[in-house]
This record gives structure tokens, C-alpha cells and sequence, in this order.
């Protein structure tokens, strides 16, 4: 069966024509698989569908290595266990997630045991014989985990190669092709599927097609999968392009994904893009030198793509370009909000139509939701002073560490009782507001609690015994350890019982514990809180034991171990209790039920840490503000007016770099780089502005204020805007 390419002038353009194409004559409710760029793109369609089709309870959104993986797999004829399950719900690609290969993969090296090829990784991660994984090793682990799936989607053949022991496989470190083999990834995994379908699919097609929306940017080794499941299956790819020459094509032809038709297509599509995006579309091109009637600038082609084919009427406007180079990142987001406060106040913008990224999150996003919240008065030319109001934000793509005050109680819970039990640790415990709920403490109580223990003296240490733990030293006075939590206990509760006591010593009736100084308690009404405090105390005491026992954990008892630890420190509302539930699923994900190796605890810490950051699965934004997402592939969506913070020199294309024993350390020939990518990333942010853009960048040196130039895409277009 051929495959349908059909080309459009923008996003909505092609996921209309796609929503026309599904639902003309097929029943609404039926479920039907769309493969895009990522959630915020799938959020996007979903409205866009709904909104001209007034339904889209059928449709499922992909991302193309979910849909490839599970077509890969059902075509080539992978038993599922429930054969009445569409194609895209096949289960076995489930199975191979980067937290169970990384499993898998300590379960390998273990099992090859002292083989000579893993000499070098034993001089890295330590022995890997019994014993509690440490996080070196799990580290490593999950890196070659990611590497592997990545190689089984773009060089399936090579992984085929070194996991079946091909002697013409291409050279890789001896410790990574054992680790194939145990793998046995040429037998089963995406690989495996993949390489399959060289000769076509094995099973007959699907009822229903595959349906492609957008993605400009696809690798070789997906548009090899893609053309081979078009031999026999109903593939229909709807895509934006840069060539407004190719719009006026009446009807798309179905084109053989083998023929000249369809390499001519994607070649002249390869070579639109390229010449927009700054040259080059992958290592054959890199080098590439066009002459003056094809070194088109990236305005041209951002201007032609709104106003339409050259031979028509302009469609829109061409978007208003504003480019600021400011004096610090600060600078940046004032400007930024003086020109979105202004737009708003001229009317035809709202928040909701506005997409700020940025490739550096972290430093921006503190400052945009501090500068987005000011309010107050302004002076206007005609109106006087009017009030400014603060603009709705809605920051995407963050982990739950960001968004969930349950996964941060347990990420210091853990903190605290794997490593030094500080009283500063403390009082930031007791800030939580899931913490101060489990232990029926108010704002004023915490308050009171950290003057009490600063002004007991304690500093660290639950007793004497636990700063020996830490040390793993005998201390000569593990029988009166002064500024430890408990030292500091004890003079409060000295001053309770013994109010007029003042700084004199309260004897003791143990000769071998000296007297101590009772500190001013202030009111037994405040009593509560204390015992508040020593309950937590003791709960950290209970944790910290059951953490320094000797006993090898698995995946599956660290997470009964965590299900049960947080409701004893944090306790949400009845209408947060959701919150609960997204921390259980991001560790159920963390650590499998299939794992057999046992994990130190800073290895589990560090994991939690990472997979917290991770942004949060089936997060969703506020559809009525300002979205601020990284600026990255699929972050873009079409808005009336796009922002781009942060295009500071070096921060964009990224610097990526693989280890030395990556494979992909050494590109071959069709492979995107990274720059070109990025390149093809920032070009489609500009193309989804329909009104207006805006750039900056920190454009002096902090230190010494000499002038610093934009981001190298950037300061082209600053060079075609001129």
C-alpha cells in the first residue's frame, strides 16, 4: 500500500486536512492513533481537532518512537496477550523503558561475572559481584540503558551486529558488546523489531492508518521504518513545509516509498529545510557551499510561510520582529512584560496566546514568575496612572521535585536520614506544608521550634551514637555529646521542669553524665509544639535505623519501603490527594517490580533525585496564561506571539557530547547533528508565530560590561533582519 505525503502551509493546515481525512467517513468514536512531536503538540491537536470536529474522545496521541516501536513490534509478529487490542496498545514495548533495561543491564554484568572484556568497567563501578549496588554502577547503568534504546532506533542493524556476535559488526568498547550479547537485544527489544521489517511487515496491516502530523525533523533510520510499514500498511504523513512552491500541488500524490517519487520528495523537502535552518541537513550535507540563488535567509522563508505562495495574496501579516539585547537576564524578563503589558492594554492579545522559551529554564524560570507577579501603578502617555496587573504564568516541562510538595518531603526525608541529621535540616522539613499538616503544626509554631533549638544549641547529630555513625569513629564522649539534637532536647525539657533553674547546671543523678544547663522554655501553652518535634524526631530516629541495618533491598522493598515511609511525615488535603498518587507512579516507574539486584541507599537517593527532576508525567498547563516551556524539539506550538529569552552566546545550538564509549560519539552518514537539529528547532518556534516574535539576549559581559553578541542563529537573523 503506498504512502500518502501531503504537504501544508502551516501546523493547522495539516492536522486539519488529517482530521478531515479520518473522520469524513468513519465513525467519530473510534480509536484512532495520531503520531506527533511531543505532549504539548498532542494538547495542541486535541483542541484543534475538537474545536472542528466537535469530538475527539477516539483519538490517541503517539510520539514516533512509541507508535514505530509498537508497529515495529505487531508487524513483526510479537504475540501480544490480548489480540483485540489496537496496534498501538501492543505491550511489548512496555517492557523496554530505560528503568528496566538499566535492571536488566546490572542483572547482565553481574551474571558475565570476571569475564576479561569487563576488566575496564570493574575499574570504573567497582566489584559487581553480591552486594548493594552503589549508585556508580546504578549511574552507569541507566546511561548505557538510554544509549542502547537510542542505537535501536537509528542504527537497529548495529545493534543486531554486536548483540548476535557479527564479526563485520562496527567496533565498539569489548565491555558494551558483552553487554549486547547478554542483552540478547538481536533476538528481542526495538532492534530486533525493527530489523525485521527489512524484507516488510509479517502480519496483515491494521484496520486503521498511520497517521503522521507534523515532524520536520525525522532520522533516517525512522524514515527507512516508516517506508518499510507502508509496504502493506495505510500510511498517511501530513506535514508543514518551508517550500511555499509546493503548496499549490491540487492533490498530494500516494507515492511508493521505495520509488523515485518518494526519495525525490524527501529530498527536496531535506533541502527546503536545510537552506532555511542555516545550512545543512544532516552529515552529507554539512559541507554543502549553495551559491547565491539558494543561500535563501531564514526571513525569507519565515515570511513566505505566513504570507503564502509567491503568486498570492498574503494570508496574514508578516509577524512584528523585536529583538532586545539587554543588560542581564533580569533586563530581559522586564522587557519582555512591558512589551506583553502593552499588547494586552492595545487589545487582540491575551495570555493564553502567548509561548515564552528559553533553553535555560532553571535561570529564567525563577526570574519570569517573579517579574510576571509585580503589581501595582504605571504611568500611561494618555491614560495617567493606571493599575498593572500581574500576568498569569504557567511554567511547563518541570519535574515533580517543582510541583509536588509530597516528592520533595520525601527527597529530605531521605536526605536527612542518609546523611548528616541537621537541625537546619529540620526546621526546613518542618517549612513543608504536608509536614506541618501530619504534625499539626501552624507557621508561628515552626517559627517558635527553629528559635528553640537554635537557642539550645543544637546543630547536628540525633546523639552521640549517631555522629559515631556518620564518623565511623569511637568518641570519647559518647556519653555527653554536646549541639546534638538530643543534648538540645534535653535542656528544653530541663527548663520545663525546672522553670527557676535560670543558667544554673541541673544535676544529674548519673555520676557519669555531667550537669546540664536548663534554657528558658517560655509558656506551657507553646508545649505542643515540642512534642510535635520529638515525634518527628523519633520518626527520623525509626528511619535512620531501618536505613544503617545491613539488609540488601531490592527495587520492590526500597519501594514498600518509601510507600510506607511517606504518609508518616507528609498528609495532603482531600482535595491534593492526587498528589500522592503521581509520587507512587514516578517510583513504581523509578524502581520496577522486575528487579532482582539490591541498591545501596545513595544510590536509590540519587535515583529519586533524577527522576524527580524529570518533567512530570501528564502534567498539564493552565490553558488561560503564559506557557514558559525550554526551548527544545516539540516545544513549540503555533501562538499569536512567541518569546525567545536567553539566546546568549553558547546557549544555543546546545553542546552536546557523548562519552567515550558511546557510539554515537562517532556520527555516520544520515544522522542529524545536533546543531542542525537545533537549528530546525529554533526555525520552527519562529514559524509558529502568526503575530508577533520576540528575541533577546544578555548582551554585555557582567564583570567587566563589554558587549557580547547574540547566539550564532540568532545574530543571523539579527544579520537578514538589518
Amino acid at each position: 500500500m503506498p504512502l500518502t505525503l501531503q504537504l501544508h502551509p502551516d501546523l493547522e493546515a495539516a492536522a486539519h486536512a488529517a482530521g478531515d481525512a479520518l473522520w469524513r467517513d468513519a465513525d467519530p468514536l473510534a480509536p484512532v492513533a495520531v503520531v506527533v512531536e511531543g505532549h504539548r503538540q498532542a494538547r495542541w491537536l486535541r483542541h484543534q481537532l475538537a474545536h472542528a470536529h466537535r469530538i475527539s474522545a477516539g483519538l490517541r496521541t503517539l510520539t514516533l518512537d512509541q507508535a514505530l516501536d509498537a508497529a515495529a513490534a505487531y508487524a513483526a509478529g510479537v504475540p501480544a496477550q490480548d489480540a483485540a487490542r489496537p496496534w498501538w496498545e501492543h505491550p511489548a514495548p512496555e517492557a523496554w523503558t530505560e528503568d528496566v533495561l538499566a535492571t536488566r543491564i546490572l542483572e547482565a554484568w553481574r551474571t558475565l561475572g570476571d569475564r576479561p572484556e569487563l576488566d575496564g568497567l570493574r575499574a570504573y563501578v567497582g566489584p559487581l559481584d553480591a552486594g548493594p549496588v552503589p549508585w556508580r554502577a546504578l549511574g552507569l547503568a541507566r546511561e548505557v540503558a538510554a544509549c542502547l534504546l537510542d542505537l535501536s532506533r537509528a542504527r537497529p542493524a548495529h545493534v543486531v551486529a554486536w548483540s548476535g556476535g557479527d564479526a563485520d559488526a562496527p567496533p565498539i568498547a569489548p565491555w558494551l558488546r558483552a553487554t549486547c550479547a547478554a542483552l540478547a537485544l538481536h533476538t528481542d527489544g526495538p532492534a530486533a523489531w525493527r530489523h525485521a521489517l527489512r524484507d516488510g511487515p509479517t502480519t496483515p496491516p491494521p484496520p486503521s492508518p498511520l497517521v503522521l502530523i507534523g515532524l520536520a525533523t525525522v532520522r533516517d533510520a525512522d524514515r527507512d521504518t516508516i517506508a518499510r510499514l507502508a509496504r502493506t500498511w495505510d500510511v498517511r504523513w501530513h506535514r508543514p513545509t518551508v517550500a511555499p512552491e509546493r503548496w499549490t500541488q491540487p492533490s498530494p500524490p500516494a507515492l511508493d516509498p521505495f520509488a523515485s517519487s518518494f526519495q525525490a520528495a524527501e529530498e527536496a523537502e531535506r533541502s527546503a529545510w536545510s537552506r532555511a535552518s542555516w545550512g545543512g541537513g544532516g552529515h552529507p550535507l554539512r559541507n554543502a557551499s549553495p551559491g547565491p540563488s539558494e543561500a535563501l535567509p531564514v526571513l525569507r522563508f519565515w515570511h513566505a510561510a505566513l504570507r503564502g505562495a509567491p503568486d498570492q495574496p498574503p494570508a496574514v501579516a508578516a509577524p512584528l520582529a523585536q529583538l532586545h539585547a539587554c543588560w542581564d537576564a533580569q533586563r530581559e524578563v522586564e522587557a519582555l512584560r512591558d512589551v506583553l503589558l502593552d499588547a494586552f492594554a492595545a487589545g487582540g492579545l491575551e495570555p493564553r496566546d502567548v509561548l515564552v522559551l528559553t533553553p535555560d529554564l532553571e535561570t529564567y524560570a525563577p526570574l519570569v514568575q517573579a517579574v510576571f507577579a509585580r503589581t501595582g501603578t504605571g504611568a500611561h502617555p494618555v491614560h495617567g496612572d493606571v493599575r498593572v496587573p500581574a500576568i498569569p504564568l504557567s511554567v511547563g516541562n518541570l519535574g515533580l521535585s517543582r510541583t509536588n510538595p509530597l516528592a520533595e518531603v520525601l527527597l529530605q526525608v531521605f536526605e536527612l536520614c542518609t546523611d548528616r541529621l541537621t537541625a537546619a535540616g529540620v526546621v526546613a522539613l518542618l517549612s513543608r506544608g504536608p509536614v506541618q499538616r501530619a504534625f499539626a503544626l501552624s507557621t508561628e509554631d515552626v517559627a517558635d521550634l527553629a528559635d528553640t533549638l537554635r537557642d539550645s544549641g543544637a546543630r547536628w547529630g540525633l546523639d552521640a551514637a549517631d555522629r559515631v555513625a556518620v564518623y565511623g569513629r569511637d568518641d570519647d564522649r559518647l556519653d555527653y555529646a554536646p549541639n546534638t539534637l538530643a543534648f538540645g532536647m534535653e535542656r528544653h525539657a530541663l527548663g520545663v521542669v525546672f522553670p527557676s533553674a535560670g543558667d544554673d547546671p541541673v544535676p544529674s543523678d548519673d555520676p557519669a553524665r555531667p550537669p546540664r544547663a536548663a534554657m528558658a522554655s517560655g509558656s506551657r501553652e507553646r508545649l505542643h509544639t515540642t512534642g510535635a518535634l520529638v515525634a518527628l524526631l523519633r520518626e527520623l530516629e525509626a528511619l535512620r535505623s531501618a536505613l544503617a541495618t545491613p539488609i540488601p533491598r531490592i527495587a520492590r522493598a526500597w519501594r514498600e519501603l518509601l510507600f510506607d515511609t511517606l504518609p508518616r511525615f507528609a498528609r495532603t488535603g482531600d482535595t491534593t490527594a492526587w498528589l500522592a498518587q503521581d509520587v507512587r507512579s514516578a517510583l513504581a516507574d523509578a524502581l520496577p517490580d522486575d528487579s532482582t539486584v539490591p541498591l545501596s541507599p545513595d544510590a536509590v537517593r540519587r535515583l529519586l533525585a533524577r527522576r524527580f527532576d524529570l518533567p512530570a508525567r501528564g502534567a498539564t498547563e493552565n490553558a488561560s496564561a503564559v506557557v514558559l516551556a525550554p526551548l527544545g524539539p516539540a516545544s513549540a506550538t503555533p501562538h499569536a506571539f512567541v518569546a525567545l529569552l536567553g539566546m546568549n552566546t553558547g546557549a544555543w545550538p546546545r553542546q552536546g557530547r557523548h562519552a567515550a564509549w558511546d557510539p554515537r560519539a562517532v556520527p555516520i552518514d544520515g544522522e542529524h547533528a545536533l546543531d542542525v537539529r537545533d537549528g530546525h528547532v529554533l526555525l520552527e518556534a519562529l514559524l509558529c508565530a502568526r503575530r508577533d516574535v520576540f528575541v533577546s539576549w544578555t548582551a554585555h559581559e557582567p564583570r567587566k560590561g563589554a558587549e557580547v553578541p547574540p547566539c550564532v542563529p540568532v545574530a543571523q537573523l539579527v544579520d537578514a533582519l538589518a
